[in-house]
This record gives structure tokens, C-alpha cells and sequence, in this order.
């Protein structure tokens, strides 16, 4: 059985594009952070205050990186209700769930392909990307369109929580 996504139009500057996202998707960023937050506990054996402590410092790293995509990630959390730093782990899941183990398990996620104009048929760039992570997450998948202040529009399939900054 296919299972539709819910769709959320966003719009603005980076903050006002987090703020719509986790307001128009609580409920599905909540359960995000449910499914994390425990198996960080369960995998990498970190208690609560540990994963929020490793969040504060991704943040300052993302803020320094790209104030930009930290905005986004403040307005998720502001628009959810939820708290910056589960916003921030969900996002560094990968570095919080195997940076710790250092080679001794692959990180195996997603894929994304591109076939670029001069190899389709029409001329147009295609872009594709599989989601094939953890089952218990098909339940907080939400489709974004985006158009954020100066960047060029998108439509991703991301989990709720996820920021979505174009570059």
C-alpha cells in the first residue's frame, strides 16, 4: 500500500521557512524526535543530557558554517514547540549515531542520483533521491515546497524536523 505525505507549502527567509515547517508539521516532528532521542540512548548509549549537550556544539559548528540553515533549524523548533537542541541532534543523527564509532559501522542511508540535461532525453536535469533508513520514520515524512528569500524553489520529501536550506 503507498502511504500519501502530507504537503506544506514554505515560504520567507530562512527563519520564517523553520517556523512554517515545524508549525504546519508538530505532530510529525514530534514523533521525529521520538524516534531519535531513544535510539541514541539505545545505540550509542548517551543519556539526554549528554545528546543535547553534543547538539550545543553541531549548533555552534552550523551556526559558524551557515547561519542560515541554524535560523531554519531555530524556526523548526520555535514552530513545533520542541526544543533547539533535538532539533539540532535529529538533524546531526549520522554524526551523533556513528561519529562516535569511528569506521567500525558504515553510516548506510539514502542515495540520491542526478542525471544531468545532456544525458535526458528532454534536456532537463532530473534529480532523485531514496529514503530507505528506518521503518518507524515513514510516519514523520512530510513533502516540503519551498520558496525561500533569494534562493531558488524546491520540493523535497524530508523527515518533519529536517532542515531544508537551499544552498
Amino acid at each position: 500500500m503507498i502511504q500519501s505525505f502530507p504537503v506544506y507549502d514554505i515560504e520567507g527567509n530562512a527563519y520564517e521557512c523553520g517556523l512554517s515547517h515545524g508549525e504546519q508539521a508538530a505532530e510529525r516532528v514530534a514523533r521525529t524526535i521520538e524516534i531519535y532521542l531513544p535510539a541514541f540512548t539505545r545505540q550509542v548509549k548517551l543519556a539526554l543530557t549528554e545528546i543535547r549537550e553534543r547538539a550545543r556544539l553541531y549548533a555552534t559548528a552550523i551556526k559558524d558554517l551557515d547561519s542560515e540553515i541554524m535560523q531554519e533549524l531555530e524556526g523548526i523548533a520555535a514552530g513545533s514547540r520542541q526544543k533547539v537542541e533535538d532539533i539540532v541532534a535529529v538533524n546531526c543523527r549520522t554524526e551523533i549515531l556513528y561519529g562516535s564509532l569511528a569506521g567500525t559501522r558504515p553510516a548506510t542511508e539514502c542515495t540520491t542520483i542526478v542525471a544531468l540535461p545532456e544525458a535526458t532525453q528532454d534536456g532537463g536535469m532530473l534529480v532523485g533521491k531514496n529514503w530507505d533508513w528506518r521503518n518507524a520514520c515513514v510516519g514523520s515524512i512530510v513533502v516540503l515546497k519551498i520558496r525561500q528569500s533569494g534562493k531558488p524553489a524546491l520540493t523535497l520529501i524530508v523527515e518533519a524536523a529536517w532542515w531544508a536550506a537551499t544552498p
